[in-house]
């Protein structure tokens, strides 16, 4: 071997060292951003670095339901359904004592039927109620609103037929059908009897017939109908 081969060896051998620590500098730069500077390798799922086998670090599992913790919060829902449905209640109740108020400080005597019969209709838990179906037949009579009178007094005895007006309300029931028929007939300017709805003739006729001789006898106050 000659004297030039040796150093030629040598030359090769220090390249070769020199190429593969470069190839090791550079695998291990690329790692560290991958590894370090937020460029992971794509290939890998992303794995939080709290989460290990079995839960979370440390070796511990999510605690389970506390049965009191929910019993506790199942209650505090419940008082606040029930405070919001008394609210509800109480609001509700002002509304109808506030429609009364009204009503009792009316003068034109249909608009106060108009808010009795509002109280009746849209407040029937209210203990007003009653009397309020009651009031809206009267001033419903007093203001010759004779259709509405005989529709309140119909509900009113339906609804409550115990109640401390049944005299009066079957008097002012007679009453309010005649009226309603001697209008449609022979008052000037007033709804001919052929317009008068199907619902309040048979009302009008049923309760004449049903109201002369109350019970089937004579009675002075509900007299025959003459003609």
């Amino acid at each position: 071997m000659g004297q030039g081969t040796f150093p030629r060896l040598a030359v090769s051998l220090v390249a070769l060292l020199a190429g593969g620590a470069l190839a090791a500098c550079q695998g291990g730069a690329a790692g560290d951003r991958d590894l370090f500077h937020g460029n992971p390798d794509p290939g890998r799922p992303y794995q939080s670095p709290d989460a290990v086998s079995g839960g979370t670090r440390g070796g511990g599992r999510p605690a389970a339901p506390d049965p009191v913790a929910m019993k506790a919060d199942e209650d505090a829902a419940a008082a606040k359904a029930r405070a919001d449905l008394e609210a509800a209640k109480a609001a509700h109740a002002r509304e109808a004592d506030a429609l009364w108020a009204k009503a009792e400080s009316r003068r034109d005597p249909e608009d106060a039927g108009d808010d009795y019969r509002k109280i009746a209709t849209d407040h029937k838990d209210s203990p007003r109620a009653e009397e309020a179906r009651w009031r809206s037949a009267v001033k419903y009579f007093e203001a010759a609103e004779w259709s509405q009178c005989l529709a309140a007094l119909d509900a009113y005895t339906k609804d409550f037929p115990v109640n401390p007006h049944l005299a009066d309300a079957e008097r002012m029931t007679y009453d309010a059908a005649l009226k309603h028929y001697d209008e449609a007939h022979s008052v000037p300017g007033s709804i001919p009897w052929r317009y008068v709805s199907v619902e309040d003739k048979v009302l009008i006729v049923n309760t004449v017939l049903r109201l002369t001789g109350y019970g089937g006898a004579e009675d002075a106050r509900f007299p025959r109908r003459n003609g």
